[in-house]
């Protein structure tokens, strides 16, 4: 007798078109929420406005050059804004409408859409690779599974969404993916 694996849950909205133009904020996280992207360094001790200095590793440097390249090869996504953290990234990923992908006219076939799920996975495999390839590595987990998105519905929701990209170093000791110990 067979053993019926578990179903895993989807964390994706179903009556969301990932295709759809629009503003994202996306979580990704780690593999085991390992620091191996940046550090977070004190600075400003005592002056009137503390700030926490985000340091990218080498690792963090092929994650950003990767996460850089989604415009490149999605031209209708634009990165606003981001920040890249000891063992997560949030960015917020702008999604154009864009006639690539609304199919063309004269009935000649439509070009390949690609989401959002497309272009995070994308970004996330290269830079895997290569992080694999600088480690010296082969098939070693560096993020988890899927990320978290949120679709930022109106002009307030995108402010607060800056505003937690802008403001999440200087609270990382708060942040619930906050480790004990950096690189």
């Amino acid at each position: 007798m067979e053993k019926e694996l578990p179903k895993r849950k989807t964390i994706r909205w179903e009556k969301r078109d990932y295709f759809e133009a629009g503003r994202y904020f996306i979580t990704i996280c780690t593999e085991g929420r390992k620091p191996i992207l940046s550090r977070v360094l004190s600075v400003g001790e005592g002056s009137p406005l503390p700030k926490n200095e985000v340091k990218i590793s080498r690792f963090g440097k092929i994650v950003e050059r990767n996460l850089l390249n989604i415009p490149e090869q999605y031209p209708n996504m634009l990165i606003d804004q981001y920040v890249i953290m000891p063992n997560h990234i949030h960015l917020i990923l702008w999604v154009n409408s864009s006639s690539e992908n609304e199919g063309s006219a004269g009935g000649e076939t439509p070009p390949l859409r690609k989401s959002i799920i497309d272009a995070i996975g994308r970004m996330k495999y290269f830079a895997t690779k290569e992080i694999n390839e600088e480690k010296g590595t082969q098939g070693e987990k560096i993020f988890q599974r899927s990320f978290f998105d949120h679709i930022i519905r109106d002009g307030e929701d995108y402010k607060n969404h800056l505003q937690y990209i802008y403001e999440n170093p200087m609270k990382w000791n708060e942040d619930n993916l906050f480790v004990e110990k950096d690189l």
